[in-house]
């Protein structure tokens, strides 16, 4: 989903409007249709419109929680603990060192 913000006076973020997009009825081929939806306070656009902030937060924590968090983080690091822990005895100090750090790195994949 594509998300159009305002950044507030106060620094808080609000949503103008949420385009999502479906694969075309017709096949790949053809595309995607997309459809834009707004702010709306009434009935069920209303309802509409929940939905999609909705889907754009979840999509929003799917992409923090898989790209910029594991990724980033728990697989970058990963080789490091995992040479350490064949190289170095539990008594080197640079062991020693980097064992807090590293403690639940490998429980998380």
């Amino acid at each position: 989903p594509r998300t159009l913000l305002f950044l507030q006076d106060n620094g808080s973020l609000k949503p103008l409007a949420i385009e999502l997009s479906l694969p075309h009825p017709d096949g790949d081929q053809f595309g995607v249709t997309s459809k834009v939806y707004t702010p709306s306070d009434q009935g069920v656009e209303s309802s509409i419109w929940q939905l999609a902030k909705a889907y754009v937060a979840v999509n929003d924590s799917g992409v923090h929680q898989l790209i910029s968090h594991w990724l980033n983080t728990h697989a970058v690091i990963e080789p490091f603990v995992i040479a350490t822990n064949r190289q170095l005895s539990v008594l080197h100090p640079i062991h020693k060192l980097l064992y807090p750090h590293f403690r639940d790195t490998m429980n998380i994949t």
